[in-house]
C-alpha cells in the first residue's frame, strides 16, 4: 500500500514568486494565435432576437425591442386586469359586499404588466397572470 507524504514545511517556500526561470517560458496565451497546422476560428456575433412576449415578467427586463432592435431595460406598467376582476368576484361570492370587493384593485400583484420600450416607448408585450385561450 502507499503512503501519503507528509506536511512538508519547506513547501510553499521551495516555490519563489517568479516561478518562470531563464530556462523555461511560460506558457502561450490563450486565444491569441493557433497551433501550427491549424486555422484561426473567428466567433460570429449572434443577431439579438427580439424578447418574446411570453417570456416577460412582473418587473422591469432587460430584452430587445421587436419594433426598433434596439437592447435595454424595458419601461412597465401595471393595469388593471383578469386577475383583479376574479379576486372582486371571489370575494363577492364568498360575501364581502359591502365595499371590501374592491380591494383586490389595490393589489398590484393580480394586475397585468404592460411593457414598453424605453427607446420607441411602444408596446413588447403584456405579462398576465391568467391566460384565456
Amino acid at each position: 500500500m502507499a503512503q501519503n507524504p507528509g506536511y512538508n514545511p519547506n513547501f510553499d517556500t521551495q516555490w519563489s514568486t517568479n516561478q518562470w526561470s531563464s530556462t523555461t517560458a511560460p506558457p502561450p496565451a490563450y486565444g491569441h494565435t493557433p497551433l501550427p497546422g491549424q486555422q484561426p476560428v473567428f466567433a460570429q456575433p449572434m443577431p439579438n432576437q427580439p424578447t418574446n412576449p411570453r417570456h416577460l415578467g412582473s418587473e422591469p427586463m432587460f430584452c430587445v425591442c421587436p419594433h426598433c432592435k434596439k437592447e435595454g431595460m424595458s419601461s412597465t406598467q401595471k393595469d388593471t386586469g383578469l386577475g383583479n376582476h376574479l379576486g372582486a368576484l371571489g370575494c363577492i361570492i364568498v360575501g364581502c359586499v359591502l365595499g371590501c370587493c374592491f380591494i383586490p384593485y389595490c393589489i398590484d400583484d393580480l394586475k397585468d404588466t404592460v411593457h414598453t420600450c424605453s427607446s420607441c416607448q411602444r408596446v413588447i408585450g403584456t405579462k398576465t397572470h391568467f391566460l384565456i385561450f
